[in-house]
This record gives C-alpha cells, sequence and structure tokens, in this order.
C-alpha cells in the first residue's frame, strides 16, 4: 500500500533527524531490527497488528516520545485505510 510506504519513510526521516541507528532501538527495545526496518520500508504486513502496534510504539518511544500519541493515530487511520494524505513526522 502506498500510503504506508509514505509512513514507513515518515519513520525513517524522523529517525534520522534525531540521528538514532535501528541498531540503538533495538538494544533500548529488545526487539528484533528486522521489524523496525520493514517499518521503515512502509511493510506492516509481517505480524498481526497487536505485535505492530506495540513495536511501533516501543519504535516511536526511543526516537520522541511527545510524539507517540500523534503518530500511532495516524498510523491507525493510515492501516484501516481512512486516509490518503502523506505523512511526515518533523522534528521539534
Amino acid at each position: 500500500m502506498k500510503i504506508l510506504k509514505s509512513f514507513g519513510k515518515a519513520l525513517y526521516d524522523l529517525r534520522i533527524s534525531q540521528n538514532i541507528s535501528i541498531e540503538k532501538i533495538s538494544q533500548i527495545t529488545k526487539i528484533d531490527e528486522k521489524h523496525f526496518e520493514e517499518f521503515e520500508k512502509g511493510n506492516f504486513s509481517s505480524d498481526n497488528e497487536v505485535y505492530i502496534r506495540l513495536f511501533l510504539r516501543e519504535y516511536i518511544k526511543c526516537i520522541d516520545p511527545s510524539k507517540i500519541d500523534d503518530i500511532m493515530n495516524n498510523f491507525t487511520r493510515l492501516y484501516h485505510g481512512k486516509t490518503k494524505k502523506q505523512l511526515i513526522f518533523s522534528p521539534d
């Protein structure tokens, strides 16, 4: 789904803007890097939705905890096909 690829790119851009590596996030969360790599590609189909949401929340918490609610709400709308707009998560 193209819009989820845009969401993944926004996650990648946010992580890079904060100068945090996927390896560091994996070390902190104890979640395999491959999940975060897939998120940044816009691939949210490898696990069930509960795991996706839990892993995504932990990922965001490591990058910018103040954006958890905003990003998770956007994810919910995109994942369930309720919006078609492109997203960008900018650092504060």
